[in-house]
């Protein structure tokens, strides 16, 4: 991912995957008994401080989209790359919230789901009133179930209209095709959007994620025009 990249890097397992087996998807968040939200940002900081940057990209997508937008809005000089992002944990697949808060929080029916994250942040509209917007480039594959549930949401929370390309705070809508439903970003296109993002600026990034796309996705309708 980074190779080809002037930057340093530094990759975070996400620790509350360990509490459990069973567990896929826990959107940096944290359990009851460790306070990630508010462990991991004194932590980058320290990193920060000691390799004197002064740009700092968060990059992440789906519950690693969630966690790139949250945590860039807790560090000043921060902006983020977020592939498909949910924007609201308990908009995701309701089984999947149930299997974390169990196994992080200790959570079992018929208490309340939503109790068990007290102290938590699960939605970005409520974190984005109380704190920072951080500006970056938020990037929607336009058929995916997220667009509703997780990107207009959060597009009417700023003010904006619609799934559609717009810049609401700093934050840069873009909606594009690159495969059905939660999609990930081919990986080539990843790479040189994050490139652009880390090198030069939000523009640049823009720019190259466009091309990415123009040149994967007419290389492959020339490839099967020929194959006829």
């Amino acid at each position: 991912m980074t190779e080809e990249i002037d930057a340093s890097y530094l990759g975070i397992s996400d620790p509350s995957l360990e509490y459990t087996n069973n567990l896929g998807i826990a959107w940096y968040a944290g359990a009851q008994d460790l306070k990630l939200q508010s462990t991991l940002p004194k932590i980058i900081q320290k990193f920060i401080k000691a390799s004197n940057s002064k740009r700092n990209v968060f990059a992440g997508s789906s519950a690693g989209g969630f966690a790139a937008l949250f945590y860039a809005s807790m560090l000043p000089q921060s902006t983020f790359l977020a592939v498909n992002p949910q924007t609201d944990i308990f908009k995701y697949k309701l089984r999947a919230v149930e299997r974390y808060a169990s196994a992080c929080f200790g959570w079992h029916t018929p208490s309340s789901l939503e109790g068990s994250f007290r102290g938590i942040c699960t939605n970005l509209m409520e974190k984005f009133r109380q704190s920072n917007i951080p500006g970056g480039l938020y990037l929607q594959n336009a058929n995916d179930t997220h667009v509703p549930e997780h990107a207009v949401p959060l597009i009417s929370f700023l003010g904006g209209t619609q799934a559609i390309d717009q810049n609401l705070y700093g934050i840069n809508f873009i909606f594009r095709e690159w495969g059905k439903g939660h999609a990930p970003l081919p990986l080539p296109i990843y790479q040189q959007t994050l490139k652009g993002l880390t090198e030069r600026d939000i523009e640049t990034a823009k720019a190259r994620f466009d091309e990415g796309l123009l040149e994967r996705f007419s290389s492959d309708i020339l490839q099967f025009v020929s194959s006829k």
